[in-house]
């Protein structure tokens, strides 16, 4: 089993290399070079030799475990104490301020605050408001640029449109249909088209099986 994991970290090493990664073969075995401990597989359920193996536990001191007793004991007692008298306090003071009559002093103050909170209240609403309406006029004229833009590109787009159309009615004008099916035949036959040429040791061409047409050599 440990040839089998040696044999693939050697290929594994192969492959970092081969891929340019930054592992030093050191790292590499340390990583993964696992000694392989054979278990038995839980289908088999206890083997015999262990069956009917009790295992020891140690046995504790009676002294120190009436120690530990005592200790737990008088600090489970302490905290109990400690949580009801934190709670009686808590309401205590709760009812000593559910009771206390507010002053006339307490009640000016709360006045004077109230009016300076207002006050605050009233300058911050103006300050929202100024800026909600200039937030609305940019949104207002953004919609309104993208409005003007989207119709000059629906009229772009129509008169390329149109102009697409007159142009296919003037070519439309030369194509061959069923009333004039016959006449373009006649035309046909009687145009023809000879794409044959001569060319003689000057560079002149000569149009046509006949060469009646001459064609003299252009100039570069």
């Amino acid at each position: 089993m440990l040839r089998a994991t040696v044999r693939s970290l050697n290929l594994s090493n192969r492959i970092c290399n081969q891929n340019n990664f930054n592992i030093s073969h050191s790292e590499l075995c340390v990583q993964s070079v696992r000694r392989w401990r054979y278990r038995r597989p839980l289908e088999l359920g206890t083997s015999k030799s262990k069956l009917f193996r009790i295992p020891e536990h140690p046995e504790q001191d009676p002294e120190e475990l009436a120690e530990l007793t005592r200790l737990s004991t008088i600090y489970n007692t302490k905290m109990k104490s400690l949580r009801a008298f934190f709670r009686e306090e808590k309401l205590k003071r709760d009812e000593a301020l559910a009771q206390k009559p507010q002053s006339v002093e307490d009640d000016a103050d709360f006045e004077r605050i109230s009016k300076i909170n207002d006050e605050w209240n009233r300058e911050v609403a103006k300050v929202r408001d100024a800026r909600l309406k200039a937030e609305r006029f940019a949104m207002q004229q953004e919609i309104q640029w993208q409005l003007e833009q989207q119709r000059e590109y629906e009229a772009e787009q129509q008169q390329k449109i149109n102009e697409l159309v007159l142009r296919e009615k003037e070519a439309a004008k030369s194509f061959i249909v069923r009333e004039n099916f016959d006449e373009a035949l006649e035309l046909a036959l009687q145009e023809k088209s000879d794409f044959n040429f001569a060319i003689d040791i000057k560079g002149n061409q000569f149009i046509g099986r006949t060469g009646d047409q001459k064609q003299p050599l252009e100039s570069n």
